[in-house]
């Protein structure tokens, strides 16, 4: 069985070793339950327009069998400081909003207490933008699914969001990045029952500090654990249903 996982930075980062992260774990429950040898291509997604064109390209190359996608709620939670700059200064921020993107990939920084106090006192002067719209990341996902059950072969399977990002750290933050995600979760919900798709409801099922890591963005060993055996489940009961009918 071939599994295309769409997802995110969570499924490759190295403060989880690779056989204990989600897509492992739920290879192997994949596997035990169908008895399938299972292979796995990750991609890392970004909902921008040109994703379903991008996916379309990987479901050529790969072939598989499922495609499993994960909503996260990082693209609506997070408040971005240089995406707020982005948008107030146009082409003069935009180097900005990269550089603080950039960040992402030093973890020996980003896990530092001192950095994470400066750039919350920065985030509560100045403010910060998510970068979608629960709204824009359902229709971008709407498209890639269309476009993936439209070859008759192709399952899918689509797990929503798990936790928010109080970027702000303030009570005002919390309330927002609760109502985006509760949006997304539930547009990508309905998107998915429109197109005859399973969907895994997965908000709040590993919220809470001990399921990140250092940086509080990616998933800890139990997180992966939790949501490996959750999606590896479901992947094998719409594998298994397929068959028999």
């Amino acid at each position: 069985m071939r599994i295309l996982r769409l997802t995110n930075s969570s499924d490759t980062h190295s403060g989880v070793v690779a056989e204990l992260r989600a897509p492992a774990v739920t290879e192997r429950v994949v596997g035990l339950a169908t008895g399938e040898h299972t292979e796995t291509m990750i991609r890392a997604i970004w909902p921008t327009a040109d994703l379903p064109g991008r996916v379309d390209r990987w479901i050529e190359a790969f072939q598989p069998d499922i495609v499993f996608v994960r909503a996260t709620s990082f693209w609506c939670t997070y408040e971005s400081v240089p995406l707020r700059l982005e948008h107030r200064l146009g082409r003069v921020g935009k180097p900005l909003a990269g550089a603080g993107l950039r960040l992402g990939d030093r973890p020996w920084l980003i896990d530092r207490r001192a950095f994470k106090l400066a750039r919350l006192a920065v985030l509560r002067t100045i403010g910060g933008d998510p970068h979608f719209t629960p709204r824009q990341v359902s229709s971008v996902l709407g498209e890639v699914l269309r476009r993936a059950i439209s070859r008759e072969s192709t399952i899918a399977v689509v797990r929503g969001p798990a936790q928010f990002h109080n970027s702000a750290g303030t009570r005002a933050g919390f309330r927002r990045a609760q109502t985006r995600l509760r949006e997304l979760d539930a547009l990508t919900a309905e998107t998915c029952r429109r197109l005859h798709i399973r969907y895994i409801s997965a908000a709040g099922t590993n919220d809470g500090p001990s399921f990140r890591l250092g940086d509080d963005l990616h998933d800890t060993e139990a997180a992966h654990r939790i949501m490996g055996e959750l999606e590896g489940g479901v992947i094998a009961e719409e594998w298994l249903a397929a068959r028999r009918r």
